[in-house]
């Protein structure tokens, strides 16, 4: 059952984490749904939410939400939305913050 917490410390760590947590969640999403079909289903919310932790960009919100079209599952699907709302909440204010900066 802590088997995901691994994910979080990687992704976590830097936007190249990130990725890496994403990209590894995408590949083995069969086998964790599986691991994890007769648990609580706030397991396979923390999975999701340590997968997709730090992204900001329209773009990933596009590939997140393209994602569970495609791989749709009930028990997340409140929470994979409000992970999509967010990541394009942070892309704006990125947009609108970031040049003041540069």
């Amino acid at each position: 059952q802590d088997f995901f917490y691994p994910i979080g410390s990687v992704s976590q760590s830097n936007l190249v984490g990130s990725n890496l947590a994403w990209e590894y969640f995408q590949e083995n999403f069969e086998r964790i749904s599986e691991m994890l079909s007769s648990a609580s289903p706030s397991l396979l919310n923390a999975v999701v939410r340590y997968s997709t932790t730090n992204f900001a960009s329209e773009e990933k919100a596009n590939a997140l939400e393209q994602f569970f079209k495609e791989n749709p599952r009930e028990q997340v699907s409140r929470k994979v939305g409000q992970i999509v709302e967010n990541t394009r909440s942070l892309a704006k204010f990125k947009e609108r913050v970031l040049p003041e900066f540069l």
